[in-house]
């Protein structure tokens, strides 16, 4: 597997103004580009997502782009709301939760986190209407298949080990965390197992 062959997705949405980000890692197994990423997951994962959400989120853009061929990269701007109309929302930090343990040690798990909550679907902090648990369940799923919009390119969701640097010289002892450039060992891994996490938790890629 080369460098190249991994892609970085930010699906961005927002709340009245306020930036929400996930950023998705996938492996490509086939030919594709940063475009054809684009177009496979509004296609087979933004559906399942907007289903979940309540109208008040909005996507605003999708962005990709491949961490070893530095041309290759596409943005498509897209205005499309969550599809639980007429819902009172919770805050815009809760979220419903899926966590993506790895399949390899080497490797950290993942979880996303999914703003736009319907209040009346939950009691207490966890979700209780059956309907909705039904909804939540199809995301799963869709997490756990590749996505394409044609016979050949095939996407794979991945985790991918980030590489431990320092940002600041004159801190030493200060560390971050960043995605794999050339020369890098490239070190990744697929969910093992996606769970979905009936208790309400929280989304922290925000712009506050």
């Amino acid at each position: 597997m080369a460098l190249a062959d991994i892609y970085v997705l930010d699906h961005a949405q927002s709340f009245l103004g306020e930036p929400i980000h996930n950023l998705y890692t996938y492996e490509r197994l086939g030919t594709g580009s940063a475009q054809d990423l684009i177009d496979a997951f509004q296609s087979d994962m933004l559906p399942a997502i907007r289903t979940i959400q309540a109208s008040q989120i909005k996507t605003d853009y999708l962005k990709a782009w491949s961490l070893g061929n530095l041309s290759d990269m596409a943005e498509e701007d897209i205005s499309s709301a969550g599809l639980v109309v007429d819902v009172q929302m919770l805050p815009v930090f809760n979220a419903i939760n899926y966590s993506m343990p790895s399949n390899n040690r080497e490797v950290r798990g993942g979880s996303k986190r999914i703003a736009g909550v319907p209040e009346n679907f939950q009691v207490d902090g966890t979700i209780t209407d059956a309907g909705y648990i039904a909804t939540l369940n199809l995301l799963k799923v869709a997490y756990g298949a590749e996505i394409s919009v044609d016979t050949t390119n095939f996407w794979r969701l991945s985790i991918v080990k980030r590489i431990k640097y320092n940002p600041d010289e004159a801190r030493p002892e200060h560390f971050a965390y960043r995605y794999p450039e050339a020369g890098d060992p490239l070190v990744v891994a697929q969910p093992r197992a996606i769970s979905l996490k009936l208790k309400v938790s929280h989304q922290v890629s925000r712009g506050n």
